[in-house]
């Protein structure tokens, strides 16, 4: 017996030895990962496995230390973090666990409740299905034999099986959750819905019909403010019979909101294109002609030949500055970063201004640190190497200097 427990606490400790060390070297993996540039994605997907591989061994580690005997005293255990207590909002599914009887077990006479032990865990039901059935009585006139009934409403798909929450279920999952069809189709079966994929791309298909309106009534919205963001984003798109994807672009168009948010609340509308070239945004805007803040691309250059003004974007220029500090500790970087973060502390302060009270903030404020940022640029400039990182974001900021200034003229213009 005493030959057994030593030997059970012998692979214990040394179990534990390993664990720790397993624990450790993890952490290390997970610390210096932090310092590896990584796609969004891929850095989502490496914390999710790191962090599940950590609470796995942690858990193990823990099980083996909880029976500790008398003679040891145990470790001064750490404070454990305090949970977030669940929402109030979602509500509670009650079970009740009495006794088997309540009647003690040692006297036999009658229990009396003297409180309760409660705990509360979050769970959640599998996508669960129903059918949403819609009756609509008819009634007749016993004298003129007239009939009324309750109009039927129009569907979004005639004749189909779909309700609506079905269809905004599989667009959401496809569009916000980037779940494929042949994934989701597989998801609604283990419920024991058959779904094709075939029958799903139909009623997206539906859905982008049925939703258009709401786009145009949307895009005459943004057309109608005075200032808006333009941006592009390469997306990979599936290319069909070539076994490949090729690259299209989505361009963001943006509108803040008004000075009064209830009557223009901010609006973005993404348009899908085949290309990066200029005539996309040409093509969307039309006859709009404002104040259109971009990030130096090139394609958007041939509207500003034509009525609509030109803004540059702080946050852009901001950007490649930061880029170099990370990469390189840049100390130019740095006071870049830091007058910059004073334009930003203008802007800040004239938050709840008017437009025109907020032009007026600007030129006291933040017109002289923009010329002595000018200054300090045009100075560093024949000192720093052509081909640096160093160079490529002061040329930037110096290229775009008339944009990113012009906001200064009005203040319905934001600094990005």
């Amino acid at each position: 017996e005493i030959a057994r427990r030593d030997h059970t606490i012998a692979w214990k400790s040394a179990e534990i030895e390993r664990l720790t060390a397993e624990i450790a070297r993890l952490r290390r993996v997970q610390y210096a990962a932090r310092s590896e540039k990584m796609d969004p994605d891929q850095r989502a997907l490496f914390d999710e496995t790191m962090a599940a591989d950590l609470a796995a061994v942690e858990t193990q580690l823990q099980a083996l230390q909880a029976p500790a005997s008398a003679a040891t005293p145990a470790p001064t255990p750490r404070p454990a973090p305090r949970r977030a207590p669940l929402p109030a909002e979602l509500p509670r599914v009650e079970t009740r666990h009495e006794p088997e009887s309540c009647t003690c077990a040692q006297c036999g006479a009658a229990l009396v409740a003297i409180g309760e032990h409660v705990s509360e865990k979050l769970d959640c039901k599998p996508l669960e299905f129903f059918v949403r059935r819609e009756v609509y009585p008819q009634y007749a006139c016993r004298s003129c034999e007239t009939v009324t009934a309750v109009s039927v409403p129009p569907a979004i798909i005639d004749r189909g099986i779909a309700a609506p929450g079905l269809l905004a279920q599989v667009a959401v999952s496809k569009y916000l959750d980037h779940l494929p069809l042949y994934r989701q189709e597989a998801i609604y079966a283990r419920s024991g819905v058959t779904l094709g994929r075939t029958t799903l791309a139909e009623w997206i298909g539906a859905i982008g019909v049925a939703l258009q309106p709401l786009v145009d009534a949307l895009r005459r919205e943004l057309l109608n403010r005075p200032v808006l963001h333009a941006d592009e984003t390469p997306v990979a798109q599936l290319d069909p019979g070539r076994g490949q994807t090729k690259r299209a672009y989505l361009f963001a168009y943006a509108a803040a909101a008004g000075e009064d948010a209830a009557d223009a609340p901010p609006i973005v509308l993404f348009d899908y294109c085949a290309s990066r070239s200029g005539q996309h945004a040409q093509r969307f805007l039309g006859d709009w002609r404002g104040r259109l803040m971009v990030d130096g691309f090139s394609g958007y250059n041939v509207l500003f030949t034509s009525g609509i003004i030109e803004l540059g974007c702080w946050a852009h220029a901001r950007r490649k500055f930061h880029d170099l500090h990370q990469a390189s500790g840049s100390p130019v970087a740095q006071e870049a970063l830091t007058r910059i973060a004073a334009l930003y502390r203008v802007e800040a302060a004239a938050r709840d201004l008017t437009a025109e009270d907020r032009k007026a903030y600007r030129q006291e404020h933040a017109a002289p640190l923009l010329h002595a940022m000018k200054v300090w640029l045009d100075a560093l400039r024949p000192t720093v190497p052509g081909a640096s990182g160093t160079a490529k974001a002061i040329d930037y900021t110096l290229r775009r200097w008339s944009a990113l200034t012009r906001y200064l003229e009005d203040g319905a213009c934001p600094i990005g």
